[in-house]
């Protein structure tokens, strides 16, 4: 029987978690467009309700157990074989993606991409073919941009310097791909899924702190690829170049989320708290995570689990015969969310003038799949 009064502090912990925590402002003037990126630190959170005794997690959190054993295993002696051990620690995320993924994705290791230009990408650790891809050509060390749904770089501890890499790695990777236009969807994503795998990483904060650190850190490094590139390539600083995912499988799974300010239906609310403006029209790029939590009720396999289902959302946006299985997953999802509002603000001009145009007359489509929403 629970104790008279319980009930009440359990409802002020849960308003409590509603709060939204004030953080710091940072501006970088960005040369190509003469604006404003702020940084926000705070949190939103927001929940939705998922069976936590779902097979599905149950699996995913046998799976996160056994990257932790491995992540232990391989620091005995990582120090003496740090090649070894990054070769196990990409096998390991090979091995995931390849039993979890639709099984007509093809997984490979350690390849560039290479387009029709002949141009080439870094070499990277691994790579989602597409079901078309063919069988002939997937065990050759260059693969063909057109056949390349998603890169990942993996990591055994990820550290500031290996995520400055990865995210530079992000912008050179997708300017390999043809940008698409025609909608906000469109032009505001590559082709290719871009994302960073590891198992563990080295900040010592903990908690709601440790969370807002990788926040900070993400974002951090891609407003300093953002300035490089300004110097070097004003195309490709846009939003579609930046990183879509990082997961830490002992910590949470961290996605890339645009949010359009434009036109007719703009979210004020939301607005305000990501960018403190209301005045311009614009697109603001942010991260969320799903969070490995210390309560077992709420943290079983919930970064793992995250991970393959935005993976799979990604794909079904272009591959729709995979949607009936995002919504599946989607349906048993994550019960919270934390939004980071470590807000990049970008003018309205990312997109083009007849999308512009579009969503001024007509506003937004709210729907799953559409490709004229105000949020991915």
């Amino acid at each position: 029987m629970m104790i008279p009064g319980w009930e009440s502090f359990f409802v002020l912990i849960f308003v409590l978690l509603y709060l939204t925590i004030p953080g710091i402002l940072y501006f970088f003037a960005r040369g190509r467009y003469s604006c404003v990126i702020i940084i926000i630190v705070m949190n939103i959170k927001k929940t939705k309700f998922m069976n936590m005794d779902h097979e599905y997690y149950d699996l995913m959190e046998h799976l996160e157990k056994s990257l932790s054993d491995d992540w232990n295993r391989i620091q005995k002696w990582v120090k003496q074989d740090p090649g070894t051990a990054g070769d196990q620690a990409e096998l390991n995320w090979a091995s995931i993606l390849t039993n979890w993924l639709p099984a007509n994705y093809h997984i490979v290791t350690k390849g560039r991409i290479i387009n029709a230009a002949k141009k080439m990408s870094p070499q990277i650790d691994i790579l989602v073919l597409h079901p078309f891809y063919p069988k002939a050509l997937r065990d050759k060390k260059l693969y063909f941009s057109a056949g390349v749904a998603a890169a990942f770089e993996c990591k055994l501890t990820l550290t500031r310097t290996e995520l400055r890499k990865a995210i530079n790695n992000s912008f050179e990777i997708k300017n390999l791909f043809e940008t698409q236009n025609g909608s906000p969807f469109e032009e505001l994503h590559q082709p290719i899924l871009y994302g960073i795998l590891a198992h563990s990483h080295d900040l010592k904060s903990k908690g709601e702190q440790l969370i807002n650190s990788v926040f900070k850190r993400i974002v951090e490094l891609t407003v300093e690829s953002l300035h490089d590139i300004d110097k070097k390539n004003y195309y490709l600083n846009h939003p579609r170049m930046m990183t879509d995912l990082v997961s830490i499988a002992d910590l949470g799974t961290f996605k890339l989320q645009k949010s359009l300010f434009i036109g007719q239906g703009k979210n004020i609310e939301l607005m305000k708290k990501l960018i403190n403006n209301t005045n311009d029209d614009c697109v603001a790029t942010y991260y969320g995570v799903y969070k490995k939590l210390e309560s077992t009720f709420q943290g079983t396999g919930i970064v793992l689990g995250s991970l393959i289902n935005e993976i799979v959302k990604y794909f079904a946006y272009r591959n729709t015969s995979l949607r009936s299985f995002s919504e599946y997953l989607n349906s048993i999802y994550i019960n919270l969310i934390t939004i980071s509002c470590n807000s990049i603000k970008w003018p309205k001009d990312v997109l083009s003038n007849s999308v512009l145009k579009k969503l001024d007359n007509k506003g937004y489509i709210e729907d799953s799949w559409s490709e004229w929403n105000d949020l991915f």
